[in-house]
């Protein structure tokens, strides 16, 4: 991620706990921080992440910026690794008590692996949004956004909920900002128990786009499913991880299939599987290597498809070339709306759009493309029109 793009995100950030060194102090230091029971530190999502045992081991934070947070718009960001448990694990909250006016929650209800997140002005005035946590991840990344009347609740990148309200919520009490210490410990709630990481809270709401450009992928493959000439290679990224064992399936034409960032050699189109193991917790990715004979190609095969649904639910998610195999040197892939304005351009051939305009999800409707291209030496040129849907 670029500086520039690093500043624009940092803007109205109020208070960002890091955890790197194994305390609850925000990086600024101006913010009152208190724990009580011992403070340990695991592998996190980035440098370390804070570690609570569900039991009296908690934290609270205090300042005017806090106070005034959840009455205008604002951003709350972080990442978490629960343990296993049953019953309602309070994560973060700001409330004087366990009734229904005035606070922000946001919980775990990990016999459903399903997140909370509430902000209640009164019982007319409120919003709660859930997201279902997906079985093959042990990081999961969390950021609930107000903008006027609207509440969002993403997961890992993507929009899980929202809700627009007939009123804005505002809330203005006098309680601290706790981590696993609600007032509804002994009413609904035990305290969290699991790793947390990157606690970050702004006094403004993050759009979609700087949401999706701070997410870690952790755990995963980063290499995307490619194309490759016989003969070639494939040298294997993968993102932030605590794993400590690592196993390639198949082990043929595998560098070293213990370790996560392998090389790949395979002769035929080939779908890996990876599995990473975090204790109890195990991951399978997967990365698919197409082998083509560029002896065999045919310039004017190039594919893209006719509609794209960039709805964040992992399936067709992104428009692009379908082949890029084909294309020896690509000039330019442009996409514009029936306007004319150009709404995307790339000058790869794997470069793909996720509906997106100056940060905004465009509507529904129909789109162009042009493309501009060399293949076996020769300059060519495609275009035609496709459909986003929702």
């Amino acid at each position: 991620m670029s500086r520039v793009l690093n500043a624009q995100i940092d803007k109205n950030l109020v208070a960002h706990f890091a955890f790197d060194s194994c305390d609850v102090q925000d990086k600024a230091h101006s913010i009152t921080a208190s724990s009580i029971g011992a403070l340990t530190c695991d592998c996190g999502v980035s440098g370390s992440a804070l570690r609570l045992n569900g039991g009296l081991n908690y934290a609270d934070w205090e300042s005017t910026g806090l106070q005034s947070l959840f009455i205008g718009d604002f951003s709350v960001s972080f990442y978490f690794k629960p343990d296993a448990a049953i019953g309602t694990m309070d994560i973060l909250s700001k409330r004087e008590n366990c009734g229904i006016d005035s606070f922000f929650a946001i919980r775990y209800i990990a016999d459903q692996k399903t997140v909370v997140a509430e902000l209640i002005q009164a019982v007319d005035n409120q919003g709660s949004l859930k997201a279902v946590l997906p079985s093959n991840s042990c990081w999961f990344h969390i950021v609930f956004t107000k903008s006027g009347n609207k509440l969002t609740l993403y997961l890992n990148g993507q929009e899980a909920d929202s809700r627009i309200n007939n009123y804005k919520i505002s809330v203005a009490n006098k309680a601290r900002l706790t981590l696993a210490n609600s007032p509804c410990l002994s009413v609904s709630d035990i305290r969290y128990s699991g790793l947390i990481d990157e606690i970050k809270l702004f006094n403004r709401s993050l759009t979609l786009l700087e949401i999706r450009s701070i997410y870690v992928p952790g755990d995963h493959i980063l290499t995307q499913d490619t194309v490759i000439f016989k003969g070639s290679k494939v040298n294997v990224r993968i993102g932030q991880t605590c794993a400590d064992k690592f196993e390639w399936f198949p082990k043929s034409d595998i560098t070293n299939p213990m370790i996560a960032n392998t090389v790949l050699s395979p002769t035929a189109t080939t779908t890996y599987v990876l599995v990473s193991e975090q204790g109890s917790c195990i991951i399978r990715d997967t990365l698919k290597v197409i082998v083509v004979d560029n002896s065999q190609l045919d310039c004017n095969d190039v594919s893209l498809p006719n509609a794209f649904t960039p709805n964040g639910d992992g399936l067709n998610d992104e428009f692009g070339i379908s082949n890029p195999y084909v294309i020896e040197v690509l000039h330019s892939f442009d996409i514009f709306d029936r306007w004319g304005e150009k709404v995307f351009s790339s000058q790869s051939a794997t470069g793909t759009w996720d509906g997106l305009f100056k940060g905004t999800q465009l509507n529904p409707g129909i789109f162009i493309y042009h493309l501009k291209y060399t293949c076996q030496g020769k300059a060519r040129h495609k275009s035609g029109s496709f459909s986003l849907i929702k």
